[in-house]
């Protein structure tokens, strides 16, 4: 028979001397145990019931909370691989989710900027390709077919062709020459200059031309300026500054030059009293063949602003510099146009 045995002392054993009596315990029989065994078993089903139950919910929220946010960003995914950039996320937590819905709808907007943009820049190429190829084609079909039988007729197309081959030339070399400058492929010359000094000798390249339209050219530099850039890549931007304030100034009005340095910052500024640019308008300025008025995109002449590239050559140049380029302007009143570039190292440490 199995017997289980418990043994209490009755006394005090660590007393000396003490007798020691023990009180002794028999069980004989299992039956005895049951009732703790039922106890402990019922308490041990009982919290794995439990916590099974809480784990499944804990489960069925987590999924929830993760996977329809994921669910989400998938389906708008697949959505904008189909073309559909209109597509947006509006998760608002978790904090990881809602971090990545930020960062899909930024992702969207760019690619659908970067898509309009190169549409943009498809139609506008198109657009200036399509006049001088027609030119091209009808006065070469005029001296084929006889039509420009005299030698003054034929003369007369074989400039126009000559002007508009020169036009589509400036045109493509142009385009190749900003994007060179938004790839960071253009090189660029880093020498001291005068900014001042690069002020006046442009200002002399336009003082007939200012005289011819009856408009007063003038320039203020009472100090040099020094800079360390590209020289000829700064005149083009004061070039296409001044011809463009020239342009757009009536005769009568005055276009106005200045530089200085200020705050470790070299500036040029070019002001007109001319036409002024419309407040919707300047923005969109600086965009490669956005022209405010698209009536005077035939005038003909050198300035790159005939085809809107110009001003997107120009801040090219300018942030490849390190500066930026701003505008300003009230229409009816005229136009400021700044360049801000770092000064060289010598005139930045004596500001």
């Amino acid at each position: 028979m199995l017997r289980f045995y418990a043994a209490i002392p009755l006394q005090d054993l660590r007393r000396e001397g003490a007798r020691r009596t023990y009180l002794v315990l028999t069980v004989t029989r299992w039956q005895t145990f049951r009732p703790l065994v039922r106890s402990i078993t019922a308490s041990v089903v009982l919290s794995g019931a439990v916590a099974f139950a809480l784990s499944t919910l804990l489960a069925l929220w987590m999924a929830r909370t993760l996977a329809r946010p994921l669910q989400r960003a998938a389906a708008a995914a697949e959505r904008v691989a189909g073309g559909d950039y209109s597509a947006a996320l509006e998760i608002r937590a978790p904090d990881e989710a809602r971090r990545l819905a930020e960062s899909f709808n930024a992702m969207t907007r760019a690619v659908a900027a970067s898509q309009r943009a190169q549409r943009d820049f498809v139609a506008n190429v198109s657009h200036e390709l399509r006049t001088p190829l027609t030119s091209i084609r009808g006065f070469a079909q005029a001296i084929g077919d006889g039509t420009a039988s005299d030698p003054a007729s034929v003369q007369r197309a074989a400039t126009v062709i000559q002007d508009e081959a020169d036009r589509l030339t400036r045109l493509v070399h142009d385009l190749l020459d900003l994007t060179r400058l938004q790839s960071g492929d253009a090189s660029l010359a880093r020498e001291p200059l005068d900014l001042a000094a690069l002020a006046r000798s442009c200002i002399e390249r336009f003082a007939l031309l200012a005289q011819r339209k009856g408009i007063a050219l003038s320039v203020h530099t009472p100090a040099p300026v020094e800079v360390c850039g590209d020289g000829d890549r700064l005149m083009q931007v004061l070039t296409n500054l001044i011809d463009n304030a020239l342009k757009h100034t009536d005769a009568g009005g005055k276009v106005t030059v200045s530089a200085e340095a200020k705050g470790g910052m070299a500036s040029v500024a070019v002001s007109d009293t001319g036409h002024g640019i419309p407040k919707d308008d300047l923005p969109r300025l600086f965009e490669r063949f956005y022209q405010v008025d698209k009536s005077r995109s035939r005038g003909g002449g050198a300035s790159q602003a005939s085809v809107g590239l110009g001003l997107a050559i120009s801040a090219e140049i300018v942030r490849a510099h390190g500066g930026r380029i701003d505008v300003e302007s009230i229409v009816g009143m005229g136009s400021r146009f700044t360049v801000e570039l770092p000064c060289s190292p010598r005139v930045g440490d004596a500001e």
